[in-house]
């Protein structure tokens, strides 16, 4: 065989080869991976917890990382915590991207012109400056420390109208990737319910799909719109569903033990209620899904690096519903740890990544779009897509605000039905 000919068809298999893997991260959009260009971003990311590599050196580098958050500008760096030694000298423990928005590159320790730094799990070299078991002392000191910050602001909440007001909440813990905030709806249940809808139904079977801003445009009564839960690549509601006595999925989820009931005279959320609990299943509206917070203060979901953008459902102590919205990318049980720092006393888990989407009026329309989400590649950014969501969860007023007595007198002598003072 000619050596040009052999030429060719080593050309021709590379060729074929290259194409296979261009197909492949193409497909794995459609298969539940994600979308096809998280590829190659995803396998920039760190390995799963769980996997071999990963050294207790490394679980401790990431935990201190979910105490930074990035900065702005080209180059940013996060000092966590500065601090004197027992010798007195200055140390300081400080966290660098290359880039905003990009992957932490490096963690380091400095005390005078002492330097120690990991870059790892952050797709860097290994530990340089100190051995393992010096860097792993130094590394749990200041992990104490930071365990002491607030790990959140307090809210401060601006009302929208009556029953329901909004906070843009800064996060000093868990927003690795994104915006470090949360955005909250405060929600008087007496005032308001959240109910869920399904477009397998009736009046929504012969429309198209559509995500949170359409549900909103869909939904005349709506003041708010998220995304109501997880569901089966058929688009069937994972978890049972029930809206103002009308079961909308009525196939319940056996490992899911939290429900939101509302339109009834305890609404609130519920964890694990008995199925011979009749009381509870007489409530017109329930939705069915995962406990992140019990009453007990416990997190109920398991560490790991799987970040993405978050929407959750709270309880305070004092029965308000809270609608957590992380437009970020966090853990499940990081956004737990927030939900406890901000005192609620329950919280519930809906469907997050690019499904984690909100959209309200206020008065004007106005919408958000989680975009960061993770497949079995690893974490990526969605680029501003957003997925279209067979399940939604409205915020609808239960009855017309009452207006003060006052203006109600004011209205009626404006109508003449009521003569007024000068009249007498």
């Amino acid at each position: 065989m000619n050596r040009p000919f052999c030429q060719i068809i080593s050309w021709a298999r590379a060729a074929f080869w290259a194409k296979l893997a261009a197909l492949t991260l193409f497909l794995a959009g459609f298969v539940g991976l994600g979308p096809f260009w998280a590829g190659p971003t995803a396998l920039a990311q760190p390995a799963p917890l769980g996997a071999q590599a990963w050294t207790d050196l490394d679980r401790l580098v990431w935990a201190i990382g979910a105490h930074a958050q990035r900065g702005e500008g080209p180059t940013t760096e996060e000092t966590l915590v500065a601090t004197l030694t027992p010798s007195g000298r200055p140390a300081s423990l400080t966290l660098s991207w290359a880039r905003p928005g990009g992957w932490p590159t490096e963690l380091a320790y400095r005390e005078n012109d002492r330097l120690a730094s990991d870059r790892r799990p952050y797709g860097g070299a290994g530990l340089a400056g100190a051995n393992s078991a010096e860097w792993t002392r130094l590394l749990a000191a200041f992990a104490a420390a930071l365990a002491d910050r607030p790990k959140v602001e307090k809210p401060v909440f601006a009302s929208l109208e009556p029953g329901l007001a909004l906070a843009r909440v800064r996060v000093n813990f868990g927003a690795r990737l994104g915006r470090p905030e949360l955005v909250v709806f405060r929600v008087d249940p007496k005032e308001f319910a959240l109910r869920p809808y399904h477009e397998a139904e009736a009046a929504f079977r012969d429309r198209p799909p559509v995500n949170a801003l359409g549900w909103l445009r869909r939904l005349a009564g709506a003041r708010l719109i998220l995304n109501g839960g997880q569901h089966y690549p058929d688009r069937r509601a994972m978890g049972y569903l029930k809206r103002e006595g009308q079961v909308v999925e009525p196939q319940a989820h056996q490992a899911y033990r939290g429900y939101l009931a509302q339109d009834w005279g305890r609404p609130g959320l519920y964890d694990s209620p008995a199925p011979e609990a009749q009381d509870f299943w007489s409530a017109g509206t329930i939705l069915q899904s995962y406990m992140l917070l019990d009453r007990a203060g416990r997190v109920r979901a398991r560490s790991s690096d799987r970040l993405a953008s978050r929407a959750l459902i709270g309880q305070d102590q004092e029965g308000f519903l809270w609608v957590v919205l992380v437009p970020g990318a966090m853990t499940l049980a990081d956004a737990a740890e927030l939900c406890l720092e901000l005192g609620l006393a329950l919280a519930l888990g809906l469907d997050g990544g690019l499904e984690a989407q909100w959209a309200w009026l206020a008065p004007a329309e106005r919408a958000e779009f989680g975009g960061y989400s993770h497949n079995n590649l690893g974490n990526f950014f969605g680029g501003g897509y957003s997925p279209t969501l067979p399940v939604a969860l409205a915020l609808e007023r239960l009855s017309p605000p009452k207006a003060p007595k006052r203006a109600l007198r004011r209205e009626k002598t404006a109508l003449g039905l009521k003569k007024s003072r000068e009249g007498k």
